[in-house]
């Protein structure tokens, strides 16, 4: 922490103490104190002025708690040469995406259901009328039990809808998150 303006300097050394209570490892906190010394940098270069890109960071605790958040989520270094740390983080890792797939196969599955179902009830209520009569219980025929298989389609469908989107969406988290663990990036 190098630098000459009073402002960095005491935002700098605010961060350095919320990391070092967090008890942050020193080569991570050193790290963070270099990225953030050089953001302030490049925003003094850019024309910003310093009290604005430190606005823009917010105060030193919550930006502390972020990076903390962001290091326990996502450990870089091992602590005292030890691999624990790095197995557990794997094993933590590997444990949340089995538990985030089987959850999106058993949400699949259901939305899937539901879908299908509504669409055979909307189907079935609408070719009910015209089906030969040996075919259904007369009181399936036309009016209200027509209506009533009809609109419980149409919910079943409603239903199915968004929560097949909602699977497509985690489907497409899981494969990135899949990429990311296999090849450290994320495309």
């Amino acid at each position: 922490m190098s630098h000459q303006n009073p402002l960095v300097r005491r935002y700098l050394e605010q961060l350095d103490a919320r990391l070092d209570e967090a008890k942050t490892h020193e080569d991570e906190r050193r790290e963070i104190l270099q990225e953030i010394e050089s953001h302030l940098a490049e925003a003094a270069r850019s024309g910003t002025r310093l009290s604005d890109a430190i606005t823009k960071l917010g105060p030193a605790d919550d930006l502390a708690r972020a990076y903390c958040l962001e290091l326990k989520l996502n450990p870089r270094t091992m602590v005292d040469g030890s691999p624990m740390r790095w197995i557990v983080a794997a094993l933590t890792r590997a444990g949340a995406l089995l538990a985030s797939t089987l959850l999106t196969i058993v949400m699949g599955s259901l939305s899937l259901g539901l879908l299908l179902g509504g669409v055979v009830a909307v189907l079935g209520g609408l070719v009910a009328p015209f089906l030969p009569s040996a075919w259904l219980d007369p009181t399936l025929r036309a009016g209200l039990p027509q209506l009533v298989v009809i609109f419980l389609g149409v919910i079943l469908l409603a239903v199915g809808i968004p929560s097949f989107r909602l699977v497509h969406v985690n489907l497409r988290f899981l494969m990135r998150a899949l990429r990311k663990d296999l090849t450290g990036t994320i495309k």
